[in-house]
């Protein structure tokens, strides 16, 4: 029973630190979604729109990632992460 979710959220958030949400954007090349074309991140002060995945992945890991986040995850971009993830 949620007696109010606005307090609830609070509490959360406090619990959550920001740094800790990787915002993350996957541009297939194609509408089969097979290649990426562009891959864009935000965490905490860190954005990045382009570059290697290797050099993103580098400077994504010190800030320890618990929550992922995007605009089009279910539809796009999680099928791709499950097919190409190490």
């Amino acid at each position: 029973m949620v007696i109010n979710s606005k307090l609830n959220h609070k509490l959360l958030m406090k619990q959550i630190e920001t740094d800790h949400i990787l915002f993350l954007d996957l541009e297939p090349l194609g509408s089969g979604g097979e290649k990426v074309r562009e891959i864009g991140v935000v965490v905490g002060d860190y954005q990045q729109k382009g570059g290697s995945p290797k050099t993103l992945v580098e400077r994504i890991l010190p800030y320890r990632p618990t929550i992922l986040c995007g605009h089009n995850l279910r539809k796009v971009d999680y099928s791709y992460l499950q097919t190409t993830a190490c």
